[in-house]
């Protein structure tokens, strides 16, 4: 009775904190959801001024935007070709084992029925007339009746045998018409693909063409560090109402966290560029196009969207102000709102944004001001 009584107390006593603790997950979940509808609508906003900007510009925001949705289709359509051609080499091996056990099953019963011939077909006549003892008649029909049964069991096991491989059969006819059609989808992808990197390539010859005739090159340097430097201010507002995340400050790891992608580095921050009137803020990693590129830390993604400049980029928030930054891709994995971890796999290296070759941007900053990440990576 006492038992009883204390487990109502405890469940009356705890069903407000249960109640309390769901009303606060639904609460940062409205939060996140509002969070990530204020990122859409700058999102929106940039895609609106690159527009008014440049024609180009926009044009190749549009075509490497689609040349990622193809990537991503294809990816998964690939991982379904996988999992395809591994339940059909499992289907040839139950296949295989099953043809095996047939014929094994049917060896036997032919052993049987040779035997049961070359007896005769009244084995069981001859042996109630024979002059043997009682006893030894009893005991050799018993052993006739385990004979007959035994039959009837290994015909039995064979029938079930065939239904099954008939089964494995159709199954398999099944996996190899979806490899099929596999195929036929990868083949009508790999051309859009092959589509889109012509029109991107169309593009930058443009676009290139064009700042070479306005001599804007430098003009068009500055105005994207402006959009960056507009884009970050404004995240870092929006990303202050986050859910913050576990772990030890960012600030905790300097010098002890991995690159971001295993490469080359090939501009370093701080290096002059644009004739030396313009500075590196970040670092540039040469890698082959599609290498993994990795989360150096805990935190949240508050963009992945193109933008001038960057190409397809993913910024991550780590709390204390710092936000790491990787452009230049050629696929984001992760969306605005996800959690990520030390050694995620966020993106993939590429060259969108009109690089001429694949290579990965990287950059930290700290309330908005770049800082030189290579003293934070190990």
């Amino acid at each position: 009775m006492g038992g009883t009584f204390t487990t109502i107390i405890l469940v009356v006593l705890l069903a407000p904190v249960a109640g309390a603790a769901g009303a606060e997950a639904e609460d940062a979940e409205r939060d996140l959801e509002a969070l990530r509808q204020r990122i859409e609508l700058l999102q929106s906003e940039l895609t609106d001024a690159g527009k008014r900007r440049s024609e180009a510009q926009a044009a190749l925001r549009q075509v490497e935007l689609a040349e990622q949705a193809v990537r991503r289709e294809l990816a998964a359509l690939r991982e379904r070709q996988s999992e395809a051609k591994a339940r059909k080499l499992e289907l040839e091996r139950r296949s295989r084992a099953q043809q095996a056990q047939l014929d094994r099953q049917r060896g036997i019963l032919g052993k049987q029925l040779r035997l049961a011939y070359v007896e005769g077909r009244e084995e069981w006549l001859r042996l109630v007339l024979s002059q043997h003892d009682p006893a030894s008649l009893g005991r050799q029909l018993a052993y006739y009746g385990y004979f007959n049964r035994y039959r009837s069991e290994i015909i039995e096991v064979i029938r079930q045998q065939l239904h099954e491989l008939v089964e494995i059969s159709s199954a398999l006819a099944a996996e190899v018409q979806k490899l099929a059609i596999f195929e036929q989808e990868q083949t009508q992808q790999l051309a859009e693909l092959a589509t889109a990197r012509e029109q991107r390539a169309t593009l930058v010859a443009s676009i290139d063409r064009g700042i070479d005739a306005a001599g804007s090159e430098i003009y068009d340097l500055k105005q994207q560090e402006e959009e960056l430097r507009d884009l970050l201010n404004r995240l870092a507002s929006i990303a202050a109402g986050f859910p913050a995340g576990d772990g030890e400050p960012f600030s905790a790891h300097r010098g002890s966290m991995a690159w971001p992608a295993a490469g080359r580095v090939v501009r370093s921050f701080g290096q002059p560029k644009a004739d030396g009137r313009l500075r590196w803020t970040g670092v540039l990693v040469e890698a082959p196009a599609g290498t993994d590129v990795r989360a150096i830390y805990n935190g949240r993604v508050v963009f992945s969207d193109w933008l001038q400049g960057m190409g397809l980029l993913l910024i991550v928030e780590h709390g204390e102000g710092y936000l790491s930054l990787y452009g230049h891709n050629h696929d984001l994995l992760k969306e605005v709102g996800d959690w990520v971890l030390p050694g995620d796999v966020i993106a993939h290296v590429g060259d969108s944004g009109g690089q001429a070759s694949a290579a990965l941007y990287f950059e930290i900053r700290k309330d908005g001001t770049p800082v030189n990440p290579q003293p934070w990576i190990r």
